[in-house]
């Protein structure tokens, strides 16, 4: 099970990681677990989405003269032997598909359609690939109505089993914000907020309760990707942190509660997570964790037989630092002087915090003259319950 869903009005996409399968109706032992970055601990697996691997759903396709970079969704086997496919046609050992007229090998969109139906044809057609080919966006969905329209969102094209989770989740999302009077901003704000807070929301999501993405086979962390005419790449560097204001009965302090960040090495998606720390911090103060405390996830391509690079926490611990873009969800949780409220800040412009790993820990220091304006954003409006986003 997966998901990859392509903002078509945003230029922007977004893919989980996460490989399922479904158990409910088999009397078999469930596999070993495998680690979910995004997981909280003690997370309960359900039987219809037990997670198998985390894998990066990206691939590309490329000649002298054209280039291709494609999500799937689906069977791996069938994707699998869709590339394999186009690599055999390339070099001319295998025949092109007798559906089309002609096949010319350095177009990558001629080597996609041909090698998509020969796989059809074999009996290999449970895929969805949606991507980017020379510029122009490239669909092949398994069935007819993946493309929505959102409130707020636009046009938001969907493939993998995790579909209806996910739409039904952005229209949720979709008016929530619509109704934040932020629906007739710029393209330039709307595609800024909404990948910078769709990654931290789905975080917050996989963590929750009772989420509806991880039972849906959705999920274990999220890429996010944007594109243009020139191509399309994932965005790198990105920091996720969760972080809960005190009461009023003890001004002056924040709770570190989750803390995400992603860089790529080689092709391969390097996660440092930092999970249910509650970890108490008064305002001004560095604060040291262990390095045991955090957790490094080395996500390979799907589709690429390369092998897993040696890298140790410490090197992503040290570039957390230096996150290009950071995502920032601020809580204030219900109590007598002050209603519940979230805000999420959306920044590309500064840092918010800097890092250090010294003897086996890392030192944390955040960036107090930031937080200090963002916590006057409380407890101001807006009403209980309600979330606010900010971006630069």
């Amino acid at each position: 099970m997966t998901v990859v869903a392509f903002f078509d009005d945003l230029y922007i996409v977004v893919a989980d990681i996460l490989m399922s399968m479904d158990y409910s109706q088999s009397n078999h032992l469930l596999p070993a677990s495998v680690f979910l970055p995004s997981a909280p601990r003690g997370y309960t697996v359900h039987r219809s989405a037990v997670p198998t691997r985390i894998v990066r759903k990206s691939f590309s396709v490329n000649t002298e003269s054209s280039r291709g970079l494609f999500l799937g969704a689906g069977t791996v086997k069938h994707i699998e032997d869709v590339i394999q496919n186009t690599r055999l046609l390339r070099s001319g050992l295998l025949m092109p598909s007798r559906s089309f007229s002609a096949l010319d090998t350095r177009k990558v969109q001629d080597l996609m359609a041909h090698a998509m139906d020969i796989s059809e044809q074999n009996s290999l057609g449970d895929f969805e690939i949606l991507g980017l080919c020379d510029g122009v966006r490239f669909d092949r969905a398994a069935t007819i109505g993946s493309s929505y329209e959102f409130p707020y969102f636009g046009k938001v094209t969907i493939a993998g089993s995790g579909k209806a989770a996910l739409r039904d989740w952005l229209f949720q999302r979709g008016e929530q914000i619509s109704e934040m009077s932020m629906g007739n901003e710029s393209f330039e704000m709307r595609r800024h907020r909404t990948g910078g807070w769709l990654i931290s929301r789905l975080l917050e999501e996989d963590g929750a309760d009772n989420p509806l993405t991880l039972p849906a086979g959705v999920g274990g962390y999220y890429e996010l990707y944007e594109y243009d005419r020139s191509g399309m790449a994932p965005v790198d560097a990105v920091l996720t942190v969760f972080l809960s204001l005190g009461t009023s009965k003890n001004a002056g302090t924040f709770d570190l509660q989750n803390l995400f960040f992603h860089k790529y090495i080689d092709d391969h998606l390097c996660i440092l997570t930092l999970q249910n720390v509650q970890r108490s911090i008064r305002i001004g103060d560095e604060i040291r964790i262990q390095m045991s405390d955090f957790a490094l996830s080395v996500v390979p391509n799907l589709y690429e037989k390369v092998s897993v690079p040696n890298i140790r926490p410490e090197l992503i611990a040290t570039m957390a630092g230096n996150a290009d873009l950071f995502n920032l969800s601020l809580f204030r949780d219900s109590a007598t002087d002050f209603p519940a409220q979230a805000k999420r800040f959306i920044d590309t412009h500064n840092k918010l915090l800097k890092t250090r790993v010294v003897d086996g820990n890392v030192h944390i220091s955040f960036n107090y003259e930031l937080l200090k304006q963002w916590f006057q954003h409380f407890p101001k409006r807006p009403a209980h319950g309600t979330e606010v986003l900010y971006s630069k």
